[in-house]
């Protein structure tokens, strides 16, 4: 069945990790339109909107380009900055979700590769390390994406799927035309209830181990990993920053330093970030003070998305962006756009994107390792294995 609507939004909350999230307001909110009185693409147009109206959709990551001076910006943009739209009906919901359709077949036309090949990416690791031993940054996300072909029948009935497996407190989904943007997101980039601003960047990640003893040790070795905490309390440096501009004086806190949250493929080290906003301000001026999230660039910010803009291949598109909603009364939620895909059932192509934080102390074999690990849950979802890739 051919899904109905060309604009559809949905964003789902599952508390697979066992944590209270203090800014919970839903467990499924959907939308849909199909044609928008108000379809925003530029945050000039969102700026003018202001908060009179729900708006649902997505931050594109190359939406920086707007929002600050960078070098190395001159590829063509694939997506539009942003892409909000106002639902023609949306529906709140407070129950289980699991037993919608997870059926859904797929045919690959191309089997996905990465734009970088094991050595290319070695190399280029090690060039952003003198980078970082220069002092021209500390802290550095670097992405890959793997890029192929393929037909899935039910787009739909695929993110039903993927939150099955793998189930993560910001999973969302974008429908926008041709475009499909599915999200198993474990990470919030800012939320904002009545005048509390929050994010929850995560920096630090392990994999999981079937024995409940050698699954412990993971979860102990990546709370006391020297270089993981380094990588987190420079993104939580990054974020006070970020929130300090908009924040009432002296309201900025830290209330979770490298909080452990085990989710079903990975041990995660998170940390919240919270103010209290400044009152006249909207929606516009916290993306412009915060936006790209943290930990999908790295710090100092600038510097960071200069280079990021230098040596990655492709553009991001929506991955590291953002997927969420602006509430009429300001309230807003937004995830990090990470264990997603992104799918043009027009074209077919489907991207992967995988990444993540390079620092003076990082081993480029071990960060390879580290794409491939957050890689396997969207792989095996589109009924893939990593030894199906061709990574060398």
């Amino acid at each position: 069945m051919e899904f109905p609507y060309p604009y559809y939004f949905e964003a789902r909350t599952y508390n697979s990790s066992g944590k209270v999230d203090p800014y919970h307001t839903l467990d499924r909110f959907w939308a849909y339109a199909y044609q928008p009185n108000t379809h925003i693409k530029s945050y000039n147009e969102l700026r003018k909107q202001g908060n009179a109206k729900l708006l649902v959709g997505y931050l594109s990551y190359e939406s920086n380009r707007s929002l600050e001076k960078l070098s190395h910006t001159n590829r063509e943009l694939e997506f539009p900055e942003i892409d909000f739209f106002e639902p023609e009906s949306y529906q709140f919901e407070a129950s289980e979700f699991l037993e919608d359709d997870i059926n859904f077949e797929v045919n690959w036309l191309e089997i996905p590769k990465p734009d970088f090949n094991k050595k290319e990416y070695l190399q280029t690791v090690k060039v952003l390390k003198a980078h970082l031993q220069a002092g021209d940054i500390y802290e550095i996300t670097f992405c890959i994406q793997l890029i192929g072909k393929i037909e899935i029948d039910k787009p739909y009935a695929f993110f039903n799927h993927l939150c099955k497996v793998n189930p993560n407190p910001f999973a969302a989904l974008v429908k926008s035309g041709d475009v499909w943007i599915i999200s198993a997101s474990p990470e919030r980039y800012i939320v904002k209830r009545d005048d509390i601003l929050a994010s929850q960047p995560i920096k630090g990640t392990a994999g999981r181990d079937a024995n409940p003893k050698l699954d412990a040790e993971l979860k102990n070795n990546l709370l006391k990993s020297e270089k993981e905490r380094a990588e987190n309390v420079m993104i939580v440096d990054l974020v006070r920053n970020d929130l300090s501009r908009i924040a009432e004086k002296g309201s900025v806190h830290v209330p979770e330093l490298f909080g452990v949250h085990s989710f079903p493929s990975v041990h995660q080290l998170i940390s919240t970030i919270e103010c209290k906003v400044k009152p006249e301000l909207e929606a516009y001026d916290i993306f412009k003070a915060s936006f790209p999230p943290g930990s999908m660039t790295g710090a100092p910010k600038i510097s960071a998305m200069n280079l990021i803009n230098q040596y990655e291949r492709n553009n991001r598109g929506p991955y590291s962006g953002s997927i969420g909603y602006i509430m009429p009364n300001g309230d807003m939620d937004f995830n990090v756009v990470i264990r997603s895909i992104i799918y043009n059932e027009k074209t077919g192509e489907i991207r992967i994107p995988i990444g993540g934080a390079i620092t003076i102390k990082s081993d480029p074999e071990q960060e390879y390792n580290e794409c491939k690990i957050k890689a396997l849950a969207s792989l095996k979802a589109l009924h893939l294995n990593l030894e199906d890739i061709k990574w060398e």
